[in-house]
C-alpha cells in the first residue's frame, strides 16, 4: 500500500484510513484512535467499485 492517508472528520470522529487496489486485490485499512477501533478488510479481487461501496457504507454507519 502507498503511504498517502485519507483523514475523514466530521464534529465528533477522525477516521484515518487507505485504500487501495493492487495486484488483483483490494484493501481497506481505517481507524480511530481516540475512539480505539480499527479494521483491515482485505479482499482477494481487484474491485474499486465494490471496495468504495463498502468504505462508503463502513464511514456512514460509524459516523452516525
Amino acid at each position: 500500500m502507498g503511504l498517502g492517508t485519507n483523514i475523514i472528520t466530521d464534529d465528533k470522529n477522525t477516521i484515518y484510513l487507505k485504500t487501495e487496489d493492487s495486484m488483483g486485490q483490494s484493501s481497506i485499512i481505517a481507524y480511530n484512535r481516540v475512539k480505539n477501533w480499527g479494521l483491515i478488510v482485505l479482499i482477494n479481487k481487484r474491485d474499486s467499485k465494490m471496495r468504495q461501496n463498502l468504505l462508503n457504507k463502513i464511514v456512514e454507519t460509524v459516523l452516525n
